[in-house]
């Protein structure tokens, strides 16, 4: 967690002053909020946070690239710390969280991804392809004759949050709970909340806590566990030193968090940038290939997962400015992806880019998203059948309420759109015709 006094003492401007990352521009699109930092002063400290914001590409890419000067280990602490009330929660819980990968640094990382990589290799994911489109195909089918859906509600937080826990081997009954944390997570880890949000989202992670106990135990009950958790489950035995207890129940917490939400929020800007142009709609429902560039492009342009962090190990330069050691850092990934250094006409929805899937969405490196193949697989056939089944939908208008003000993640809390439903009429026949 990070302390109250900031890494040193730098300049700031009033712009740097002013700079929000809860509420207004950089909510609604944090690459256009910063694009002026991009430009004349691409690293700069933020007192509301005590972080440097990184703007450009090269300068993210650099961090994530540099182990020896840069470390993850403060990609999880809570952006604001924990108060009393909270710390009380968490202790009642006895909540002992491990870092696992996306916040680990040598030595152990590496050794550690190793082990736990196989079951996201490109040929086990993509067996998954036909569990996931029948999964969505069975909710859509729950919808699809009432013309109208939150497709947030019905489609695209429920097919994620399945798909991820079967993954892991967690049972599907255990979604609502997986749900309700991974929102208390997001307010506590990336946003402003006050003490009251605080305190309920720490009994929230609390509790999930030690759900996480209980099923780990079963887990180890079992010759052969499923799942990636039991991937871990069975490694750990073949070396009891590889992973701790706490680092598996911690893997549990935060693997079922982020890998659902994410892909959930990937899912939603997809949707939501095709269907606004009706054009691009329309085509992806009549060329299904073009859906993985689509999706593609959605992670550059518009990506669920905004910034990333980091902190200086010692002393060091980037992007013109001089961190002092233990400088925290906000990767804007978000800004990065529409750099003009690194991407032709980067403001600019295009899935036909080439070159899209340079983005730094998924991270880069040591740390690259280890689920990154199989979030894109759920994203585009999400994305292929509503496209096939509603050819013609379109969004409604939708309020940010239920949104969660934070730094790092964007997923709408609703999508509703409509789409016209054949109505079976009589005609003089006597026999039934369906009229749009």
């Amino acid at each position: 967690m990070r302390t109250d006094e900031p890494a040193g003492c730098p300049f700031t401007s009033a712009a740097d002053e002013d700079f929000d990352p809860f509420s207004g521009a950089y909510h609604e699109d944090p690459a256009e909020a910063l694009a002026a930092a991009r430009a004349d002063r691409p690293v700069f400290y933020s007192p509301r946070i005590d972080h440097w914001i990184v703007t450009r590409y090269a300068d993210v890419q650099r961090v994530f690239a540099d182990a020896a000067t840069f470390s993850a280990a403060n990609a999880m602490d809570s952006i604001r710390p924990p108060g009393r009330r909270a710390l009380r929660a968490l202790v009642r819980h006895r909540f002992a969280g491990a870092p696992v990968l996306a916040v680990e640094d040598e030595p152990g990382h590496r050794r550690r991804r190793r082990a736990l990589a196989r079951p996201f290799t490109r040929a086990r994911v993509n067996a998954w392809e036909p569990r996931i489109r029948a999964l969505a195909a069975g909710h859509i089918d729950r919808f699809a004759e009432r013309g109208h859906a939150d497709l947030m509600a019905e489609l695209l937080w429920p097919v994620p949050s399945h798909v991820i826990l079967a993954f892991m081997g967690i049972p599907a009954e255990d979604i609502p709970a997986v749900h309700e944390f991974s929102v208390s997570q997001a307010r506590f880890t990336w946003g402003e909340p006050t003490e009251e949000e605080q305190e309920r989202s720490a009994d929230a992670l609390g509790r999930y806590w030690e759900y996480t106990g209980g099923f780990v135990a079963r887990l180890r009950e079992q010759r052969f566990p499923p799942g990636w958790i039991g991937h871990a489950v069975r490694a750990q035995r073949r070396d009891p030193e590889l992973f701790s207890d706490n680092y598996l129940r911690s893997l549990v917490l935060n693997g079922s968090t982020a890998a659902h939400e994410t892909t959930a929020g990937a899912a939603a800007h997809a949707v939501r940038e095709l269907a606004s142009r009706p054009g691009l709609w329309a085509a992806v429902a009549t060329d299904p290939r073009l859906a993985a560039r689509a999706v593609e492009e959605t992670l550059r342009y518009r990506p669920a997962v905004v910034s990333w962090r980091h902190r200086a190990r010692h002393a060091t330069t980037l992007g013109g400015a001089d961190l002092p050691a233990g400088a925290n850092l906000l990767l804007v990934t978000a800004s990065a992806n529409r750099d003009e250094r690194a991407f032709d006409r980067p403001g600019a929805f295009d899935p036909h880019r080439s070159g899209a899937r340079r983005h730094l969405t998924f991270g880069d490196g040591d740390h690259v998203c280890l689920g990154a193949h199989l979030a894109r697989l759920q994203v585009r056939v999400l994305v292929e059948e509503l496209a096939r089944r509603f050819p013609d939908l379109r969004l409604e208008p939708a309020d940010a309420a239920g949104d969660v003000p934070n730094t790092s993640f964007r997923t709408p809390a609703r999508l509703p759109a409509r789409w016209p439903v054949a109505r079976p009429v009589p005609d003089p026949s006597g026999t039934l015709k369906s009229l749009p």
